[in-house]
């Protein structure tokens, strides 16, 4: 067995326990990036009709956010953001008027694949 210089050990465990501890930090930061994001999103949804319309097609925030593509959701926010056809929208969403039947929104294919 050869003989290790105590120093050396030293040194190497505080360069591995160094490096470990900065790649838990940078780690627990993207976490919270995400977790940030995630709840900047949910608040961007629920402030448009989309949220209505996810509702009214049987698709529960939870799981959109989980099965839909970021670029999608963010896609589908434009979208809802720029329709033209939002008093259509309001009379419908308020009135409980069948989603299915009306072909006005823009999103509905694209939303409706997101059923649990």
């Amino acid at each position: 067995m050869t003989d290790v210089d105590p120093m050396l050990l030293t040194v190497w465990i505080v360069v591995i326990g160094t490096s470990l501890i900065y790649m838990l930090v940078k780690v627990c930061r993207c976490m919270n990036f995400l977790g940030t994001y995630q709840q900047d999103l949910k608040a961007r949804i629920k402030a448009l009709r989309i949220n209505k319309m996810l509702n009214r097609i049987g698709v529960g925030l939870p799981s959109y956010l989980s099965k839909a593509d970021p670029t999608d959701i963010e896609l589908h926010l434009i979208t809802c953001q720029g329709c033209k056809t939002t008093q259509t929208c309001d009379s419908c969403l308020d009135e409980g008027l069948n989603i299915s039947e009306k072909r006005f929104c823009p999103n509905y294919a694209h939303l409706k694949k997101y059923r649990s």
